[in-house]
């Protein structure tokens, strides 16, 4: 059984030795972000590994400042989760390869304390769920191989 746990703890391990989540794309209104206003970003998940990940979802979650959405109702954000977290379709991300998901939204609901000069957390970001796959182990690393190697041999007479 080994080989198996020491495989089951590379996969469960996977995400924080081998993923980079990067928010992208942040829109905001002006200079600074208002109470009441929304803004809209993206996220990039980098696979930097050999696993595929599959049916990969994000959980998104606002602050005690924030409150986060992931859709639109004829162009315009739809109401906040009432959970104040979002989790998004599925989506795969090969090996050695990058997806964005999005656009999402959040509205400012609360100024952050600070005065207005101490930046804080308006959301995270994290995986929630994803199904691992060894099909680019497996099969994308085949290659021409010389050994091993066999030959037929026999004795050609002359006529």
């Amino acid at each position: 059984m080994g080989a198996i746990q020491d495989l089951l703890d590379d996969i469960n391990a996977y995400p924080s030795e081998h993923v980079t989540l990067t928010i992208t794309n942040f829109e905001e209104p002006g200079t600074h972000i208002n109470v009441g206003e929304m803004c809209n970003f993206k996220v990039r998940v980098e696979n930097n590994g050999q696993l595929d990940l599959l049916n990969l979802k994000l959980h998104i979650r606002g602050t005690e400042f924030t409150s986060v959405s992931a859709d639109t109702i004829f162009g315009i954000p739809a109401p906040v989760s009432p959970s104040n977290s979002e989790i998004t379709t599925a989506r795969d991300v090969p090996a050695h390869s990058s997806i964005t998901f999005g656009p999402f939204f959040m509205r400012a609901d609360a100024a952050t304390p600070g005065g207005g000069t101490a930046d804080r957390d308006l959301f995270s970001v994290h995986i929630s769920t994803y199904d691992a796959s060894l099909h680019h182990v497996l099969r994308d690393h085949g290659h021409h191989a010389t050994a091993p190697e066999v030959a037929y041999n026999r004795h050609i007479h002359p006529v």
